[in-house]
Formats: structure tokens, sequence, C-alpha cells
């Protein structure tokens, strides 16, 4: 097992330390990675109600990539002792070949003490961004290139001959092929057929037209009815073979399995501008809102309890909620879902989730009515890189919202809490939940009727007579994306407050 890295970042505040240094005021960001990942990037660090400069400074780690993150990996950040009792967030973006893979998230609040090393996590899934140009379906195109796999000629003959295994056109390409035998001169008519099993045709060759594995050239035609065809830069691949891999511009897999499309391709994990099997969480389009620090306590009007010591029922953490105003809360409809809030202030851009747990009152969303205005925590507003006192956009900025898919690499389930209505069960409400809940249908199995439940104001959902019936009827939830999930194993009678439903919304599939 390859040892846990450990990597350290100097900024403004910090000094540069060894892992692991004793009697030193450090942070240590242990990550949790999902999918992969080569390089994490700081976006921002906040130390109390201010945002550091990071101007200047490394902020991608490490700086060349080596191998994937894994998660145990930890970046050490070394503060002045001056900071002790402080509080930190840091925000940061996981990033694949160059790219950023995540969405911007932030550690949870922490406060710094002297000479001690204070632990945080930060969590990273990566579940639709891949490497572009390395031959798996990106720009690079098919694993079959211009030049093949040889040199413009071979270093021998067959056991002395002229006219050994690879020449001009043989089993490398234009630019020659492998050697052509032990010992005799460069061939260079070779051996390796232009439409041979596994053979690798030249620069406008057709290659294995119906071999297995067969490997286009340039505008070749590669494995078009073989498996695991590969095409070239312009080629077509594996047409009805199973995981065929296209070129820059080829359709790849069309009716195989796992099909990986090129630039433009269809099917499975796309290229460029290919549409993904399994693509990147939807998200509805930003447009402008406001944001201030909205006070709550208490149960919301969504049924989430923020007082001292609750649990959590979000998946951003109770340091990263937000209630919004009638416009935003649209009736309890998005109650749970959660809010990518980005401000752009001059040349800085920051970005936080939170998820909307309740509705406010003018005073916590002040504001024109009808721009959606959203109360959210302190931290909240640190991360946006903004003091708590402040209501944005500021003079010159702009802000906007759009509903994201709530941050969940590890899959959690849905939580269900039933209330009783005098002795019976009335209404269910649903936590935790990936994307926004559309509808949700009850079917007592002993009748096998489906019957439509209605959302209430208070983010419960009932029957028009007010009882749910059966004891553990089947549930169907539909989210916004139309994805539907089923389960029958939440007891209605002498159920347990927030039980597991043991099933999540899937990752939405439409980019």
């Amino acid at each position: 097992m390859k040892p846990t890295r450990c990597w350290w970042l100097a900024i403004a505040l910090v000094t540069l330390g060894a892992c692991g240094q004793d009697k030193t005021t450090a942070l240590d960001i242990k990550l949790e990675v999902t999918g992969a990942l080569d390089q994490v990037r700081i976006d921002s660090v906040t130390l109390g109600p201010s945002a550091v400069s990071l101007t200047g400074e490394q902020t991608l780690f490490p700086a060349m990539p080596s191998r994937m993150l894994k998660s145990g990996d930890v970046l050490t950040l070394w503060f002045k002792d001056t900071t002790d009792k402080k509080t930190v967030v840091v925000t940061a973006t996981g990033r694949l070949c160059g790219r950023d893979a995540t969405a911007q998230v932030p550690t949870p609040e922490k406060t710094l003490a002297k000479g001690e090393t204070v632990q945080t996590t930060l969590v990273l899934g990566n579940n639709s961004v891949s490497c572009v140009g390395t031959g798996r379906g990106g720009t690079g195109g098919g694993a079959g290139g211009t030049s093949g796999s040889g040199g413009a000629a071979g270093t021998g003959g067959g056991a002395g001959g002229t006219t050994g295994a690879g020449g001009t056109t043989g089993a490398g390409g234009s630019t020659g092929g492998a050697g052509t035998g032990a010992g005799g001169t460069a061939g260079t008519t070779g051996g390796a057929g232009t439409t041979g099993a596994a053979g690798r045709g030249g620069t406008t060759g057709t290659a294995g037209t119906t071999g297995t594995a067969g490997r286009g050239g340039t505008t070749g035609t590669a494995g078009t009815t073989g498996t695991a065809g590969r095409g070239g830069t312009t080629g077509t691949a594996g047409t009805t073979g199973t995981a065929g891999r296209g070129g820059t511009t080829g359709t790849a897999g069309t009716t195989g399995a796992a099909g990986r499309g090129g630039t433009t391709g269809t099917a499975g994990r796309g290229g460029t501008t290919g549409t993904a099997g399994i693509g990147g969480p939807c998200a509805t389009t930003p447009a402008a809102a406001m944001a201030q620090v909205g006070a709550a306590s208490g149960v919301t009007s969504c049924g989430y309890t923020l007082s001292g010591g609750a649990p959590d029922y979000t998946l951003t953490g109770l340091d990263l909620v937000a209630l919004a105003n009638t416009t935003a809360y649209s009736n309890s409809a998005n109650c749970g879902r959660c809010v990518e809030l980005v401000r752009t202030a001059g040349a800085n851009t920051y970005r936080v989730t939170v998820t909307v747990v309740g509705s406010c009152d003018a005073a916590q969303c002040s504001g024109p009515a009808a721009l959606p205005g959203f109360g959210v925590t302190p931290t909240a507003l640190q991360v946006l890189g903004a003091n708590p006192q402040l209501q944005l956009p500021l003079t010159g900025e702009t802000l906007t919202y759009s509903f994201v898919a709530c941050p969940a690499p590890t899959n959690p389930p849905i939580l269900a809490n039933v209330r009783i209505n005098n002795g019976a069960p009335g209404a269910v409400l649903f936590v935790r939940q990936r994307y926004g809940i559309k509808s949700v249908t009850l079917e007592d199995q002993a009748v096998g009727q489906p019957i439509d439940l209605s959302r209430g104001n208070d983010n419960y959902w009932a029957t028009a007579s007010g009882v749910l019936p059966g004891s553990a009827p089947i549930f169907r939830l539909t989210d916004v994306n139309n994805n539907v999930i089923m389960f029958s194993n939440i007891l209605l009678i002498n159920a347990p407050a927030f039980a597991s439903t043991a099933v999540q919304f899937p990752t939405c599939t439409t980019p």
C-alpha cells in the first residue's frame, strides 16, 4: 500500500512546516475522495470574518500530479499562534487532468487552537469528468495514431532476411513498424497484413475489419463488428461491438455496452461535446438572487431541527443551510433542495452550496419580494468572501443562484419521518435527498391501488383524508429529474423518527 501523502500550504498567515510538526497551530485537512481526482485546488481560506488573499501563492496540490488522490491524503495549513480561537473555513475544488472535476466544496468550520493541530475533512467526489485526449474517447481520438507503433524501418530482417516482420505499411503504421527480425536488414514491405487479425493499419489502411481488437489508422475503419474495436481519428469504432471506443468525431458503441464516444460521439462516456451516459449533476440555469445572514432556530417550516445538538438531516451540514423567501420557497416545493450561490466581485468568484431548510420573513430575507432571496448561515456568507453583516450582492457585484445536486459522494439514504395525528399515521416527511422531490405516491399492499400524496406548506406529504393507509406500504418518490425510487421498509405504526429508506435518487443523466 502506498503511504498517505501530506502537503503544506504557505500563505500570508501560514508558515511552512513539516508534516506532524509539534507545538504549531495547524489545520489538517483529510481528504475523502470518490471517483478519479489527481489534484486539489485551494480556492479560498476564510479566517474569522475575513477572506485571506492567496495572490501569488501555490494553490494546486500536488503541483505536478503523479498518481490519483485517495482518501486519507492530508493537506496541512500552518498558522501563526495569534490565530488562536479564530474560526477557519477552507474551500477547495477537486481536479483531474488539468480540469475542474468537482464543485467548490467547503470544509466544516473549525476553531484553531494555539500550538495544536485541529482536524477537519474535505469531501470531494468526481462522478462525470474524465481525462480528455488520452485515447478514451476524448479529443485525442482512438488508440491507433497516424504514426502507429514502430519506426520508419525495422531493426533487422527475419533471421537475416530483407523482408522481415515490419515495414513501411506493416505493424506500426506510416512511420514504420516494430523490428522485422533478429540480425537482418530493415524490411520495407513486412509481413503484418493490412486486413489481418489484430493487424494495425498504416496511415490510410483498413485494419482488422472483422478481426479481434483491430486498430485502424488515421482514416481507417477499425473493428466494425469486432470486440473492443478502436477507431482512428475519424474512424467508426465498435458499431455493434462491446465497449467500442470511437475517435475524435466517431460514433462509439451505438448498440454496444458502455460505448465511449469521441468529441461529438453519442452514448457511453462522451468526449468534449459528447452526451455522457453518466453525466454531471443536473442544475437549473443561474439567476439573480440576494443573500444575507438569516437566523433560524427550533423546527423550521421544512421540518428540520436547527436547535443546538440536533441531528443533521442535510447533505451540506448545518453550518451551510439557508432559509428562502416566498419566491424561492415556492410553498415548500424547494424544501431540502441544494442551492449553489455564486458571487462575482471584480476578478474574484466565490461559490457555496447550501440546503434550503425553511422559509423566511422580510426581516430575514429583505429585498424585492419578486427576487429570490436567501437567509444563509454566517459560515456560508464567509465562504462567499463576505462579512456576515453584509447583504449580497454589493454595488458592482453579481450574485446568482441555481438548484444543484446535493453533495452525496457516499450515496447516503433518504430519511422518512412519520407524523401521527390523533393516534393514526397522518403524514410523512422526507429529508436528505439528492434532488428536489416532485411527487410521492403510496400503495397499500393489501389494496394495491396507488394513492397520490399532496405536499403541505410544512413539507409533509399526506392523503386527502389525512390518514396514511397500510402498515408498511410501497412508496414511490419522483424527483425533479423524473427519476423514480421505490421502498417499502418504512413502518407507519411505531415508526422510529427519521428512519432510513435505504434508497437515494440516482445522479442525473442529463448534462
